[in-house]
């Protein structure tokens, strides 16, 4: 397990991550990572170059996989060409988060609905806050952060 920095707290674009949970709930099939035991809509944690949230939706056959921006979105200050290492202790990470699971959400809903739900709300940003336990110890929450138009969004 990677030793996390205490309080590490990763921002993310609120309306691009939806725009990425809409591509993985919308695809016709989904990637899987060990342990899955079947494909379903998720949001995957990634920290590889740079750290992000990814749709594991599956583009419909003849699709670019990655062509599509909706796919992957980088945490603010963690864009490609950064060493995520010095935030996760020097671990390759891919973490799920189901999407339409009901009891996902603290309001007992899916991850997907609150999503949408901070959104409209009007929230521009996804606060994704590490434990130094581990991501299993992740919080996640809405806020209006956002004031200058950044995207976390790839190749922008």
């Amino acid at each position: 397990m990677s030793t996390f920095i205490p309080g590490a707290r990763l921002v993310f674009p609120l309306a691009d991550v939806v725009a990425a949970a809409e591509h993985a709930a919308a695809s016709p099939a989904h990637g899987l990572v060990d342990g899955d035991t079947g494909p379903y809509p998720a949001l995957w944690w990634v920290s590889d170059d740079g750290t992000y949230l990814m749709s594991n939706g599956i583009p419909a056959e003849g699709a670019e996989p990655d062509g599509d921006p909706r796919r992957l979105v980088h945490a603010d200050g963690w864009g490609p060409g950064t060493d995520a290492w010095e935030l996760l202790g020097g671990d390759d990470i891919c973490e799920p988060y189901p999407l339409c699971e009901e009891g996902a959400a603290e309001d007992g809903g899916t991850f997907l609905d609150a999503l949408r739900s901070a959104l409209a709300e009007g929230n521009t940003d996804l606060v994704w806050q590490i434990s130094a336990d581990g991501w299993h110890e992740t919080r996640v929450t809405a806020a209006r952060l956002r004031r200058d138009g950044r995207t976390g969004r790839a190749g922008r």
